[in-house]
């Protein structure tokens, strides 16, 4: 996961090899078709790809909860990122 800037200049917080496998193309390529696929294809959920029944409305609860859902996701997968480099380093102690 890292960080990337299209040719477009749309900037992708988010790089996952597992999203973009799941969608077929980079995460700055994809389309809304795309990524409405994976809930009609029953796809899990996972640290990384959470799906809502609705969208966000423009007033300011629904802006500061979608704040709260984007914080939360970041936080998961960083934690996710986090646990997986411990326990590389502790199996190249072992």
């Amino acid at each position: 996961m890292g960080v990337v800037r299209a040719t477009s200049g749309v900037m992708v917080a988010l790089r996952s090899r597992r999203l973009e496998g799941l969608f077929g193309a980079r995460l700055d390529a994809v389309s809304h078709a795309q990524v409405a696929a994976p809930k009609t294809n029953a796809v899990c959920e996972s640290y990384d790809l959470e799906f809502k029944g609705e969208l966000y409305g423009g007033n300011d609860r629904a802006r500061r909860d979608l704040a709260g859902d984007v914080a939360a996701l970041a936080r998961t997968a960083y934690e996710y990122q986090c646990r997986w480099r411990l326990e590389r380093w502790m199996d190249e102690w072992r």
